[in-house]
């Protein structure tokens, strides 16, 4: 067949009448192949495919929406069978080339298809309608947008004075935005900035974001959370003035994110700012991307196809688009920093804070000995002393608490009795002001018993602490305090993180209570006093990354204090002062914990110096899960790539692939569903990902997918998940 140029011609075919003809990636997930099928264009439409067009077109007898990834004269396909294209979606092209083989190459690393890449960003449609060419027009159609509001007309604020590591991480980076920007070799170069919490790096990247824009590049900012969007674009402005910002995450409303995705395929946005699936953005003069506090699993996607992490993606984009990469972070995830180590990526370091503040003195308490002392309440006595003596010299407060909700779990003390989720091996989270008993995994809600459903006592009680309650007790303390607090359940409410932040950064609040958001990125100088409530939380759970976590969530909380001029203190409530990742965490001393950790990780041929590559099994009946876990795991251990000799033991991160499994998932039950899983670590990806792809094909007689299919007959699901940062 003859290909096309991505721009149609005037009829539907040519002069020896084979049918012009669209492959089109469609949007739903199908049972086999890359999801890419024929359409014949008619000749009323014509004119107006293209490639990168969003297009309706049918499929098993519903219309479903798809992506034209190429034109071309005839099809393989029998004339008669050949379907047509029902609509054009949109007055353009939604994504131009380059997205286009972004979206393929994410597809075969995360085993997906890429009309659920290019539909993993793109703004939701309205549902599709079964009416012909012309359906929805109107509606569905992507606004164009416009330059974004509230620019600053004058341009800039007074110049920054740099420090000695400011402007040693700086040049080399201004020159490989200015390389990628003239097309010289080079292009492509990825570059870890990695600086004590408040040393500037914000500051460093962002110079380097005024410097693209100056070639006539564009630039990608991205954040993992939507609390730290508002923040962004607001130093994004105060950087470079009148810039036209567009902003992408999925709390935006549709019209919002419609508007957003027009405003960037009409090439009318300088800066796109915005969560993970914003690394899809179409920018088509790419040339700087951002991704600041790069360590954050909330980059990686775990609930649904596509199951991408952002980092992997960005580099693949900043290679094959001639972008630079800067990867930000204090604690940079150790896949990161061990190809910073080994020269794979560019090391810039900020040893020292600006200003030549020193960083927070953190105090640990050991709340075993609160406990002896017979206190039992959320707040340690050290930590009540310091909230008193900070509120009173007029100082902010951060509290930090990894668990949202009022009390993590209801208890009746006669029997037994713990409220759990009927879908879920989870015990349920008591919600205050609106008493209810929700699952944090799946959203399932219960009222509030009166008495225990099953020995009909009385004596039913709320144990362990959420936000909701520490926002209830800093009230109760401290009445005159101005308390707020930032989490999930505040963040989903539009417009409300902004809100928030606002009135901390304007002296409205005196005290941020907060999840993990509130440790990622805020620069807040006000802050006197942090608190980690619980520090160990999640130290003790089954999964290999649990101790890199507690010390970065530790480190970055404890880095939001001591930024303004009157410095700061950091509190940690622990049970486990002696663990290493405590004891790094409140040394500072991220390198030293980074040592550590790979050594270990090593040792036992964990990742970075392996991939892991999880086959999880679903279903509604576990034997049948059980069933198939165990024949994923006989037919991968019957392929050759794992039948390495004892002679390839474990070396220099190049050894051996191995199995973990079959097993239980850790949370064996979930949304309704048993789970088992089986781990494969291999130093290979391609061998890894093969491997799992014929094994899955062959215990299930299903293809692999990255994301989940409906299940007949109540048969396991195979679900494929590349590099998982978490295996509960």
């Amino acid at each position: 067949m003859e290909p096309i140029p991505t721009q149609p011609r005037s009829s539907g075919g040519d002069c020896t009448g084979q049918p012009l003809v669209a492959q089109v990636a469609v949007a739903a997930p199908v049972s086999g192949g890359d999801g890419i099928y024929d359409y014949r264009v008619s000749p009323e439409l014509s004119g107006k495919v293209a490639v990168g067009s969003r297009l309706a077109v049918p499929l098993h007898g519903r219309l479903v929406e798809g992506y034209c990834v190429g034109l071309r004269l005839g099809t393989d396909v029998p004339l008669d069978r050949l379907k047509d294209v029902a609509a054009v979606l949109d007055d353009r092209p939604v994504y131009p080339p380059a997205s286009l083989e972004l979206a393929r190459w994410t597809a075969r690393r995360y085993l997906c298809q890429p009309g659920e890449v290019l539909q993993a960003a793109i703004p939701a449609p309205r549902r599709l309608s079964r009416r012909r060419p012309g359906l929805q027009e109107a509606e569905e159609r992507v606004g164009r947008g416009g330059p974004s509001p509230g620019a600053d007309p004058q341009g800039g604020v007074s110049p920054v004075r740099l420090t000695a590591g400011q402007r040693a991480a700086l040049d080399p980076l201004l020159r490989a935005v200015k390389e990628a920007a003239d097309g010289s070799p080079g292009r492509g170069a990825v570059f870890v900035l990695h600086g004590v919490t408040g040393s500037g790096k914000t500051e460093v990247f962002l110079r380097a974001t005024a410097e693209a824009l100056a070639r006539g590049r564009q630039v990608l900012l991205l954040v993992p959370e939507v609390a730290l969007v508002h923040q962004t674009v607001a130093r994004v402005r105060a950087h470079v003035g009148s810039v036209r910002v567009a902003i992408a995450h999925s709390y935006l409303a549709g019209e919002e994110r419609r508007s957003y995705w027009g405003q960037v395929v009409a090439g009318e946005a300088d800066v796109v700012v915005g969560a993970r699936s914003a690394v899809f953005a179409p920018l088509a003069r790419l040339g700087l991307i951002v991704m600041d506090e790069e360590h954050e699993d909330a980059y990686k996607q775990e609930e649904r196809a596509p199951r991408y992490h952002a980092r992997e993606v960005a580099a693949h984009r900043a290679e094959r688009e001639g972008a630079v990469l800067v990867l930000s972070s204090a604690t940079p995830s150790l896949e990161t920093y061990r190809r910073a180590l080994e020269g794979r990526w560019t090391l810039l370091t900020l040893p020292e804070r600006v200003g030549g503040r020193p960083l927070p003195p953190v105090e640990v308490v050991d709340m075993r000995v609160e406990l002896a002392a017979g206190n039992r309440g959320v707040f340690s006595r050290r930590l009540r002393e310091a909230l008193a003596e900070t509120l009173a010299d007029g100082r902010q407060v951060i509290l930090f608490l990894n668990r949202r909700g009022h009390s993590t779990f209801v208890l009746c003390r006669d029997c037994g009795w713990v409220a759990r989720c009927p879908a879920c091996d989870v015990s349920l989270t008591y919600h205050h002001p609106h008493p209810s008993l929700i699952c944090h995994w799946c959203g399932h809600r219960a009222p509030v018993p009166d008495s225990c459903p099953v020995c009909r006592g009385h004596r039913v009680r709320y144990f362990g602490a959420g936000t909701q309650r520490v926002e209830e007790e800093v009230r109760n303390l401290y009445p005159e305090a101005r308390v707020v607090r930032l989490d999930a359940d505040v963040v989903r409410r539009p417009g409300e993180a902004a809100r928030v932040l606002t009135m901390v950064e304007t002296g409205q609040a005196d005290v941020l209570v907060g999840t993990q958001m509130v440790a990622k990125g805020l620069d807040l100088p006000g802050v006197g006093l942090v608190a980690a409530v619980a520090a160990d939380s999640a130290l003790h759970l089954p999964d290999f990354r649990s101790g890199e976590r507690t010390f970065r969530l530790l480190t970055q909380a404890a880095g939001r204090a001591g930024r303004g001029q009157g410095g700061g203190r950091v509190i940690v409530q622990t049970y486990a002062p002696d663990h290493p990742a405590v004891r790094y965490a409140v040394g500072h001393d991220y390198a030293a914990f980074a040592r550590a950790e790979l050594e270990a990780r090593r040792a036992l041929g964990y990742p970075p110096w392996t991939h892991l590559v999880r086959v999880e099994l679903s279903g509604p009946e576990e034997d049948k899960v059980r069933a198939a876990a165990l024949r994923v795991a006989d037919a991968l251990e019957a392929q050759d790539f794992l039948r390495a000799t004892p002679e390839t033991a474990w070396a220099g991160g190049e050894g051996r692939p191995r199995l973990a499994g079959p097993a239980p998932a850790p949370i064996a039950r979930l949304r309704g569903r048993h789970r088992w899983h089986v781990l494969v670590f291999s130093a290979d990806l391609d061998q890894a990902l093969e491997g799992a792809r014929l094994a899955v094909h062959e215990a299930t007689g299903r293809p692999a997918r990255g994301g989940r299919r409906k299940d007949g007959q109540g048969a396991a699901v195979a679900v494929v998940d590349v590099d998982p940062v978490s295996v509960l």
